[in-house]
């Protein structure tokens, strides 16, 4: 059993927790996947899929023919509101739908376990420094970098 320090918001610890080796020391070797599949599934879930565009059944108008079929010399046409003209229906647009897809149960606790393995391993690496000391870095230019904005008339 391994024991962890449980720390609030304030980065004040408030207590222990003890959990399994087995979820502590999960194998990394797939994690960025799984972490990717389950992030994808999350945002995809949120998702509104509200987008809708009207064809040429739902734009009003355009029940009588514009012209007879025959002897016009022109193209034959049915509607007004079909997608060629001006006016008329998308075709083919986009209509609402669910975007959302579950992650399979295996992949979500893999995904878990690799997350608590993974923030276990980086703890060991951190270190935290004092808000006061070290420099910043600032974004300098260096000398040729920067193209002149003003041009030789020739």
């Amino acid at each position: 059993m391994a024991t962890l320090d449980v720390i609030d918001l304030d980065n004040r610890k408030v207590g222990t927790i003890e959990l399994a080796d087995a979820l502590v020391n999960a194998s990394l070797e797939n994690a960025d996947a799984l972490f990717y599949e389950t992030v994808k599934a999350q945002l995809a879930s949120r998702r509104a899929g509200t987008h809708a565009v009207k064809n040429r059944s739902l734009v009003s108008g355009g029940g009588k023919k514009p012209w007879r079929q025959k002897g016009t010399g022109r193209a034959r046409q049915g509607s007004i509101r079909a997608s060629q003209w001006v006016g008329g229906g998308k075709a083919m647009g986009p209509k609402p739908r669910d975007y959302e897809y579950h992650v399979p149960k295996k992949v979500r606790k893999a995904a878990i376990r690799a997350a608590i393995s993974k923030r276990n391993a980086d703890k060991a690496r951190r270190s935290r420094r004092s808000r006061g000391s070290g420099s910043r870095t600032r974004w300098s230019s260096t000398p040729g970098t920067r193209r002149s904005s003003s041009r030789s008339a020739t």
